[in-house]
């Protein structure tokens, strides 16, 4: 059930390497950056497991734009961020 929960609310990742919105480093023992085009203000930032639990929802402020995923176990996550643009998802590796 969590991981179809997961698959209809969007977690899915898309190819997004020609999008202005990059995530670095991936994969990273602890912190990651955003990066967005000027004129983005992130809302929100959420990670989830691969079963499609949600783990931790972060707030950033819009002078840094990083997230500290160093408390994470090991693994494979999704990161989903929602700005005042756009709605994105990234597979992140945590090590």
């Amino acid at each position: 059930p969590n991981l179809q929960s997961a698959l209809n609310t969007g977690l899915s990742v898309e190819d997004n390497e020609n999008d202005d919105v990059k995530i670095f480093p991936n994969p990273t023992k602890g912190m990651i950056y955003l990066s967005l085009p000027s004129d983005s203000t992130v809302l929100s930032a959420k990670i989830f497991n691969v079963l499609g639990e949600e783990i931790n929802t972060f707030i950033i402020s819009n002078s840094n734009n990083l997230i500290d995923v160093s408390r994470l176990s090991n693994g494979l996550y999704i990161l989903k961020f929602e700005t005042n643009k756009t709605s994105k998802s990234f597979k992140i590796i945590k090590y």
